[in-house]
Formats: C-alpha cells, sequence, structure tokens
C-alpha cells in the first residue's frame, strides 16, 4: 500500500564521457606503485647569484620522513661541473607520485637560511627533472621553475632570441608575400 509523501524517481541515464575520463584519471593518480619502484628526482637550480659561502639546500618530506639534500657546483657527482652556476642534488627513494619541495640558501652574510622557492611537484614514473633557476635582480633573491638550467639572464636572452626568429620568419613571409601579389598585379596589367 503506498504510503503519503513526495518520492523521486529517475530513469537511469548515461554518464557523460567527461565522467568516465574523470574516472580513468583519478584511476592512473591514484594506484599504488609497483613493488620496489624507486623514483629519482633530479634537481638543477641555475645561478649568477653567487655570494660569499652560498649553500643550497632541499627540503621535502618524503612518504612520511623529512628529507634535507645539499645540492652540489663543486663537479662531485651528481654534478656535472665545478663552478658552472649549475647546482644539483639527486634524490632517490620508494615510489612516490607527487612531492612538496622547498629550496633554501645560506649565506656568509646571513646566519639564518631562507626560503627561494616551494612547490607541489607531480612525478610521473621513474626519474624526474626539475629545472629552477634564481633571479636575484629584486630586493631578495627568488628562484623561478624554469625549463632548463640557465641563469635568468642567459635564459632572457635565448627567449630573445626565439623571438627575434620568428619575427625575421613572419617578415620574410610577408615579404614573399607581398612580392607574389605585385607578381599578380603586374601580369593582370599587361
Amino acid at each position: 500500500m503506498p504510503r503519503p509523501g513526495t518520492f523521486l524517481i529517475a530513469r537511469p541515464v548515461r554518464a557523460p564521457v567527461l565522467l568516465h575520463m574523470r574516472r580513468i584519471l583519478l584511476s592512473l593518480l591514484l594506484t599504488s606503485p609497483p613493488a620496489g619502484a624507486a623514483t629519482t628526482v633530479r634537481v638543477e637550480v641555475a645561478s649568477d647569484w653567487r655570494p660569499a659561502g652560498l649553500a643550497l639546500t632541499l627540503q621535502t618530506i618524503w612518504l612520511g620522513e623529512p628529507v634535507e639534500v645539499a645540492l652540489r657546483d663543486d663537479g662531485q657527482p651528481p654534478d656535472d661541473r665545478a663552478g658552472d652556476g649549475v647546482w644539483t642534488a639527486t634524490m632517490q627513494g620508494e615510489e612516490v607520485r607527487a612531492l612538496s619541495l622547498v629550496l633554501r640558501a645560506r649565506t656568509a652574510d646571513s646566519p639564518d637560511d631562507f626560503e627561494l622557492w616551494s612547490g607541489f611537484e607531480p612525478l610521473p614514473m621513474g626519474e624526474q627533472r626539475l629545472a629552477l633557476a634564481i633571479d636575484d635582480r629584486g630586493r631578495r633573491p627568488v628562484a623561478r621553475r624554469t625549463s632548463l638550467a640557465l641563469p635568468m639572464r642567459r635564459l632572457e636572452i635565448a627567449e630573445a632570441s626565439s623571438v627575434a626568429a620568428m619575427f625575421g620568419w613572419a617578415g620574410l613571409v610577408l615579404v614573399y608575400g607581398i612580392g607574389l601579389a605585385a607578381i599578380q598585379v603586374s601580369r593582370r596589367r599587361r
């Protein structure tokens, strides 16, 4: 026998494609890594800023354990060349999908270390390479995430040269187009 009240009856509806895609992405992100798998994170920090006694450290919490690694610019592994302005560190541990990282600096002038950069980095399977560049043009130096470990001034030159090349090619195409149009106009006048 029916009871008094309001009932909501809905027909079955097919879930939209985006919902299925979201479920697939979540399953990829939240799956457990294979047993014994390791994650290697290589961090390269480029810097023209070289005050006396500069020391760079990278801090994170790896599976609940605090980890602190010193970055090197002395040519010893994992650093490739001594004194090239690219500070390097490598961290390796059990497989993780993301890490919260903090880059800190200490100089001879300042007894306390200070934060240059912090970020949350998703890590694909296997090895991950992070590149940062220290920008010392402001009141206080800061690090910025970059695609290549090059000092900020060299990055700006590289970016400026690619923009100049783009304008050069665009100008060449424009001149070519104008030349073709001029040829068409001269043929019509004959």
